[in-house]
């Protein structure tokens, strides 16, 4: 007896049930009960772009109203629990701080604010979310006092409004004040559990060091530094990002022409391969951002943004990566200008990691009409061309009906989510705005699941569902003695991320044995 469907008699046992379709219906295709009592195919629709949203008002969503109005702010949206961010900031003393925000329905809750170092600093808080570990998080900052650029790693507790951090001890990783440090100087390697890497930039030529860690219940055991030269200048709109992978990219402003380029590497243990010389991606002079980001649809595509110094408009560029680590080359894409007048700095290009080949620019206009907008665009990720087609601009912040948003920095897209970050130079807000990329919402629920149709099913007609405690034999390529979950787009997989849902066990390559019905 190889199958465990061998024990079960053909057709013996089934709770099988009778229902007219809504909708053609695909056999061995998991199916809901509707409200008018017919079966519809599990399937995925899409829901249209909401910028802004949930932030509609003109004040946005105000975590802290005594925000230091020189410092920069960070935001990083939670890629394991749906609807959480984490915001860094120097409070109204200048303390290195940090609060949680969880976005759920039509508003944020903000928790309580934590102080990483009871010290004044002007420099940002740089935050990562550990995207392998629940609630698991690093913070980088500078500790004025003992003048040390540190780090610590720290654990949310609780949720809403008592959302709070636990942290661990914190470590030195360099004993000198920075000349940059902003918020997308940390970032943790998704290939492999509780790594970090740090990127910080210190007096010098100016110096600047990559260096990678381990954490481990708040732990931070740090490797060797690693030297990235003269080349890279002081901007805190340098950057590092992680493909998943676990190929990462370090960009920044070149030191004598303020062209950008990159360095690509890896992390084996806390041990780092970098590449023995660094890319050039932007070959005319740009203007003090360097912030990248890889496309989570797309392991090997990487954007930029930049203010072109000659004609003061803002472009945007996606390039290609081939191979991987310290190997990788890069292949320049089709730069496209997508606003044609002043911008300031602080620009990103993000990708909608629900909708592949979505992306937005969000951006803030220059010299008088200081907006925030964000536009909405695709790219052809077919080819190394890359080519950009630009769509809708959408108005998120009206600087002439409110205070100057100083010290911006945009984050996302997490599940078609992103933000902006900011704060406000007429009152001291500490300021988050949301919007929403084109995302897919499921036609199934917690509790309309019916189970898994028998066979094709014409609309309109009325056909065999397979439902709880029954037995689906028209499937294929399963594992004997495997999960399997109703993904929300109606294919079955033995994925069990949320929205997923149990849906069997494998008995054959071809059968699934129903769970029983558990309300």
């Amino acid at each position: 007896m190889s199958n465990l469907s061998d024990l079960i008699p053909a057709g013996g046992g089934q709770n099988n049930t009778d229902f007219v379709a809504d909708g053609g219906i695909t056999s061995g295709k998991p199916v809901i009960l509707t409200a008018a009592g017919k079966a519809a195919q599990v399937a995925e629709s899409s829901v249209a772009v909401d910028i802004p949203y949930i932030t509609t008002s003109s004040s946005g969503s105000v975590w802290d109203a005594t925000v230091t109005k020189t410092s920069y702010t960070c935001m990083q949206f939670d890629p394991l629990v749906t609807g959480r961010m984490l915001v860094g900031y120097n409070d109204a003393t200048g303390y290195p701080s940090a609060i949680v925000g969880e976005q759920d329905g039509s508003s944020i809750t903000w928790g309580v604010s934590t102080v990483l170092v009871s010290v004044y600093t002007s420099w940002s808080v740089a935050l990562a979310f550990d995207p392998a570990n629940t609630n698991q998080f690093v913070a980088q900052y500078y500790d004025a006092t003992a003048t040390d650029i540190e780090a610590v790693s720290g654990t949310i507790t609780g949720s809403g409004a008592t959302a709070a951090f636990t942290l661990g001890t914190a470590v030195q990783l360099y004993n000198g004040a920075p000349v940059a440090l902003g918020p997308q100087f940390v970032a943790f390697d998704p290939s492999a559990s509780a790594t970090v890497l740090f990127l910080y930039q210190y007096a010098g030529s100016p110096t600047t060091k990559l260096r990678a860690a381990t954490i481990s219940s708040n732990v931070i055991t740090l490797g060797t530094e690693q030297d990235c030269g003269s080349d890279p200048n002081d901007k805190p709109y340098n950057s590092i990002a992680f493909n998943s992978a676990g190929t990462f990219a370090f960009c920044y402003m070149e030191n004598t022409t303020n062209y950008i380029q990159v360095f690509t590497g890896s992390i084996s243990g806390t041990t780092i391969s970098l590449s023995s010389s660094a890319t050039t991606i932007v070959t005319s002079t740009s203007r003090d951002n360097a912030l990248c980001q890889f496309d989570p649809n797309n392991d090997n595509k990487l954007s930029f943004s930049w203010q072109d110094s000659s004609t003061g408009y803002a472009v945007g560029e996606i390039v290609t990566l081939s191979g991987s680590g310290s190997t990788a080359t890069i292949t320049a894409g089709t730069a496209l200008t997508f606003f044609s007048g002043n911008i300031e700095v602080g620009m990103q290009c993000l990708f909608n990691s629900g909708t592949a080949g979505e992306i937005v620019f969000v951006y803030q206009q220059g010299a008088g009409d200081t907006d925030i907008a964000a536009r909405v665009a695709t790219y052809d990720d077919s080819s190394t061309s890359n080519t950009i087609t630009l769509g809708t601009v959408y108005q998120i912040w009206d600087t002439s009906a409110t205070g100057y948003p100083q010290v911006r920095y945009p984050a996302g897209c997490v599940n078609g989510i992103f933000g902006v970050v900011f704060v406000r130079d007429d009152n001291a807000d500490g300021t988050v705005i949301l919007g929403k990329m084109t995302t897919q919402s499921t036609n199934m629920t917690a509790t309309n699941l019916l189970g898994v149709a028998s066979g094709a099913i014409l609309d309109t007609a009325t056909g065999t569902i397979n439902t709880w405690g029954s037995r689906n034999e028209v499937q294929t390529g399963l594992t004997i003695g495997s999960d399997y979950y109703v993904q929300g787009d109606g294919t079955i997989t033995t994925t069990s991320t949320s929205p997923a849902q149990l849906i069997g066990t494998a008995i054959s390559a071809t059968q699934i044995n129903i769970k029983d019905y558990t309300g």
